[in-house]
């Protein structure tokens, strides 16, 4: 991620940079937006995290949490759709296929009158359980391409998943990355990971 939760330029360019710098040690790099948003339906209001994934990359890792609905986050004229952590949906009385209200700010500022906030309705698509239900119960997934509409964010992404072939290895080459990204990039890894970063990436 970044120092001070600065949005990340444009992935395209530094996924490149990371698959030279991290060579045969890489398996997968998955960008991601991650923001707090205010999360509504009828009975109850929520301050929670709105995660950004980019639907086929992150399909193999959150769709085996699933357990209710499917893994759906493709936009259609049907609306929005949004993936909730079970205990999450439990605590705001929601199900498959009801429809919940998103409050975003935009470009990381107070709402005025030429910055309007982000109202945004979805449909509820899926509901996983990942076994920690601290986390379960403030997180919730939208596509990365939505995401990135609702914040104001243009091409840009709060952090990157890395995965690498040798847990063994995460030390050193955490290490390597840090010293070749510099800063703003702020680097963490395994279990030490920031809470606004997902578990559900990690096969």
């Amino acid at each position: 991620m970044s120092f001070g939760n600065r949005n990340l330029p444009d992935p395209n360019k530094v996924i490149k940079k990371l698959q030279k710098q991290l060579g045969e040690d890489l398996l997968a790099v998955e960008p991601f937006v991650s923001k707090l948003v205010i999360l509504k339906t009828r009975k109850r209001t929520e301050g929670i995290t709105l995660l950004g994934v980019d639907s086929a990359s992150a399909k193999s890792g959150l769709k085996n949490f699933i357990q209710q609905g499917s893994y759906n986050l493709e936009n259609n004229s049907n609306g929005l759709k949004i993936i909730l952590g079970e205990k999450l949906a439990e605590k705001m009385f929601v199900k498959i296929g009801d429809r919940i209200t998103i409050f975003a700010l935009r470009n990381d500022q107070i709402p005025t009158e030429d910055n309007p906030p982000s109202i945004e309705q979805f449909i509820v698509s899926g509901i996983y359980e990942s076994g920690m239900s601290e986390y379960d119960d403030l997180n919730a997934f939208v596509s990365i391409s939505v995401a990135q509409e609702i914040f104001g964010m243009s091409n840009s992404v709060s952090g990157y998943n890395i995965k690498v072939k040798e847990m063994s290895r995460i030390n050193l080459l955490s290490t390597q990355l840090q010293n070749f990204l510099g800063y703003p990039y702020y680097v963490s890894h395994g279990w030490n990971f920031k809470k606004s970063q997902s578990p559900l990436f990690l096969d």
